[in-house]
């Protein structure tokens, strides 16, 4: 080790960078997870290591071996050798089982922020001598989600296009991504509940577009809403241009509003998969989000009509009238005064 990592000069370092060296082995659990491989592994762990200190081995996607084989590899880590190490790699670390865990050290990898994402992204196209604009670095960085594999997935992707100097609008007609601009008029025609431009602002932004990127999108723009609306714009994923957009939206909705709707998308996503007209279900999801119900609003009308009845002076009149013959010479009256009748109308 120098300060802590590999030297990367040394022939060890250099046999396990260009994988000639046989200690360090890594097995896809995709694709040997049955019982019979990890008792094959059994048989060759007993060895001890050619040129390094130690024998490692590497087993991907961990989660899916098999229950036995689970039980199985147990017994080889109840009594490992001390010239072993086992590297156990999942991203469902639920489905391990906790015999193996307690005999585990863990290590949970954390998102990689997206200022770190596209400082790579920039390092990896000056070295290729390729151009691109910053907003679209940006965009790529905020797609990974935390995740270089991903980001350098998708920038694989846009390289492959043949064009001098790659913009926004490229990465979006690739990836299909939704315009932010299009969402922006999407959300503000939902706030004024006008279901005729909801409409018609989804179908131009939907267009060619798949169903499950504009639910992404609209999940991110209600979630940076939120963030805007309670002053956290430093996390939100979004770049600084739309910080005035995001401002002024946030002060025409609740904070409670846009909770509901995040978890109304969230509800429909989860039908996506099982949609057969996904275009239909996305038309239900904004439908959806105009019938929302402002209780806070609702519960300050009833408050305020509750103090008007109580401030005012309610009369109801009865007469009561007597048998016509023969005709009396006076008409008996009943005066009722009401000050807990709810109606519609009332007098001062």
């Amino acid at each position: 080790p120098k300060d802590g990592s590999p030297c990367m000069e040394c022939e060890n370092c250099k046999a396990i960078e260009e994988e000639t060296t046989i200690d360090v082995v890594e097995m896809d659990a995709a694709s040997n997870r049955r019982i019979d491989d990890i008792r094959n592994l059994k048989d060759n762990v007993i060895y001890p290591p050619n040129k390094l200190k130690y024998k490692v081995y590497i087993i991907d996607e961990a989660h899916m071996i098999t229950r036995e084989a689970f039980n199985a590899l147990l017994k080889i880590m109840e009594e490992p050798p001390k010239h072993l190490v086992f590297i156990l790699a999942t991203t469902e670390i639920d489905k391990i089982p906790q015999t193996i865990l307690s005999r585990c050290q863990r290590y949970e990898f954390k998102m990689i922020n997206a200022k770190d994402i596209s400082d790579n992204i920039k390092y990896i196209l000056n070295d290729l001598n390729r151009k691109m604009d910053d907003d679209a670095i940006e965009l790529i960085a905020n797609k990974a989600d935390g995740a270089m594999r991903d980001a350098l997935s998708i920038l694989d992707q846009v390289l492959s296009i043949e064009k001098e100097n790659i913009t926004k609008q490229d990465i979006n007609d690739i990836l299909g991504i939704v315009d932010n601009k299009g969402i922006f008029k999407l959300v503000n025609s939902i706030i004024k509940k006008d279901a005729a431009e909801v409409l018609n602002n989804l179908y131009t932004i939907s267009h060619n577009k798949p169903v499950e990127n504009v639910m992404d999108e609209l999940l991110n723009h209600f979630r940076n809403l939120l963030l805007s609306k309670n002053g956290l714009e430093n996390i939100r994923q979004n770049n600084t241009q739309y910080n005035d957009d995001y401002n002024s939206q946030s002060e025409l909705i609740t904070n409670r509003q846009i909770v509901e709707s995040m978890s109304i998308i969230i509800e429909h996503q989860k039908k996506l998969k099982q949609a057969d007209n996904q275009k239909a279900l996305l038309e239900i999801l904004v439908m959806r989000l105009i019938d929302y119900i402002d209780y806070d609003d609702l519960i300050a009308r009833v408050n305020t009509l509750e103090d008007k009845l109580n401030n005012s002076r309610i009369w109801f009149l009865s007469v009561l009238f007597t048998s016509i013959s023969p005709a009396p010479k006076t008409v008996p009256r009943t005066y009722i005064i009401g000050t807990r009748q709810i109606f519609i109308g009332h007098m001062n």
